[in-house]
């Protein structure tokens, strides 16, 4: 195992297998510390051990601090004898290597590698060069590499209103095996702190991309993910030398890849969204969700992650790809979509109601006290906003069951004796505006097509036909654009 000897593992030095490089200016994306030429991480000199929270003097031993990855003999571990067989692991090409070109310079890395959906990775870069940034990704396998090439050009990938390009770089990475990956989780029984905490004690290591803990009965869990498989391995190394329980993961845009590949072949119909700001309401989630009525939608405030429940895979599948490719951005942060592998089937009363036009969303006609209506529809589910005019107020709820409840029960309690209500289009099942514009510039194509030779002479060069001009044509009817 690796706790126990890395040479073992891996029948190589942890220096040899992991040569140290001159690269580029790298930096660390907001707040991080920067280097220059060297990838160790800029600590203070006198740090040479740092406490952890997995402290445990009394079982340990000696075994009480956490040794940081330096290049001095405590930690670089003991040399291989014959160097020459790191040549068998180590491989430089031209297809393992892929440059991000224009990421915005306020984009945290983590919102980078949420485009990516291939891996594993061996290591991640960020490198400023004359004022252009480019975060660099280098894989394990050049077919991975060629999946995310493919993937990313197929699309128009857009981050915080940068278009995103490739370039193909040439890069060194060792053969992949099941102790190599820049993910890590740790179990502890009560005593990790937050995330701030957590990555205090493990940035020695390496930079982090990101760190979720995950608060649990039987104890917490922390999911760590560096950008490079190195820092994974000196991570795991030394915490299982304090006591503390870390094991290696799939790297996390691999396992985002899987994700959506069986929730495609089991049309799931539920995207998960991670990295919500604490201050952001319900009601600011549903405003960007878009491509299909939900059925219903769960938000952990506490956890920053929500739970989008579609009625129909084809509008999960439609938000997703928009969600990755162009961004959801709340408060400034972008969020982390993926696809749920598997969602729960629709009981069939319910498909029968969605048949019938049951949707989350109520309509009232008539005067209703605002603050009554709401008290009064909570009674039936969690209610995410209430609209009131002067003669019409609309109720959205979390869940299309809610909304049902209340349509039957409403009419029976004092205040709502002869108000008409009925169910409402829900807003999320409206497209994004750029695919609205799209979806125009088809329909305006498709009409000019089916004008006669004359008609179209006798329209201006810079003037589209208009439904009215096929219409009148054909002694037909063309009907707006859905929404």
């Amino acid at each position: 195992m690796l706790g126990s000897s890395f040479v073992d593992t891996f029948g190589v030095a942890p220096s040899l297998l992991f040569p140290r490089i001159r690269r580029p200016v790298i930096i660390q994306a907001r707040g991080g510390n920067a280097w220059r030429g060297d990838p160790k991480p800029t600590i203070p000199q006198n740090e040479h051990t740092r406490t952890t929270p997995w402290d445990n003097r009394e079982s340990r031993g000696s075994h009480g601090t956490i040794k940081t990855p330096r290049d001095g003999p405590e930690t670089q571990g003991p040399r291989f004898e014959t160097p020459q067989a790191v040549s068998a692991t180590l491989r430089t090409a031209l297809g393992l290597t892929v440059c991000i070109n224009n990421v915005p310079a306020h984009a945290l890395v983590e919102e980078v590698l949420d485009i990516v959906m291939a891996g594993p990775i061996f290591r991640v870069e960020n490198i400023v060069l004359n004022n252009m940034r480019s975060v660099a990704l280098t894989f394990f396998h050049t077919g991975d590499a060629r999946a995310f090439h493919e993937d990313f050009t197929s699309h128009e990938v857009i981050l915080f209103g940068h278009k995103l390009n490739l370039t193909w770089a040439r890069g060194t990475s060792p053969k992949w095996n099941p102790h190599l990956s820049r993910s890590v989780v740790i179990y502890d029984e009560g005593r990790l702190g937050t995330d701030e905490d957590i990555s205090s004690y493990l940035r020695p290591f390496g930079p982090i991309e990101r760190v979720t803990l995950m608060k649990e009965k039987g104890g917490n869990r922390a999911f760590v993910n560096f950008l490079s498989a190195e820092s994974g391995c000196w991570a795991v190394e030394e915490l299982r030398k304090t006591g503390a329980s870390a094991n290696f993961m799939h790297d996390r845009c691999y396992d985002a890849a899987v994700a959506r590949t069986v929730a495609l072949r089991n049309q799931s119909r539920t995207v998960l969204l991670r990295g919500i700001p604490r201050q952001t309401t319900l009601s600011e989630i549903c405003d960007r969700i878009r491509g299909g009525a939900l059925h219903r939608i769960s938000y952990v405030p506490e956890q920053g992650v929500a739970f989008v429940h579609f009625a129909e895979h084809s509008s999960a599948a439609y938000f997703l790809q928009h969600a990755i490719y162009r961004g959801i951005i709340v408060h400034g942060r972008r969020l982390s979509p993926k696809f749920y592998q598997k969602s729960e089937n629709l009981p069939k009363h319910l498909v029968e109601n969605l048949q019938l036009g049951a949707t989350r969303c109520l309509i009232i006609e008539g005067i209703v006290n605002p603050d009554m209506l709401r008290n009064d529809c909570l009674q039936y589910g969690n209610v995410e906003r209430v609209r009131v005019t002067d003669s019409l107020s609309r109720v959205s709820f979390s869940s299309i069951q809610h909304a049902i409840r209340a349509s039957r029960m409403l009419p029976k309690k004092l205040g709502y004796e002869g108000l008409k209500i009925t169910f409402a289009k829900d807003p999320c099942a409206a497209p994004y505006p750029r695919d609205m514009r799209k979806a125009g510039a088809v329909h305006n194509q498709l009409a000019s097509l089916l004008l006669p030779a004359e008609v179209q002479g006798s329209l201006p060069d810079d003037e589209p036909p208009t439904s009215a001009s096929v219409s009148h044509t054909f002694g037909g009817s063309f009907g707006p654009l859905s929404a």
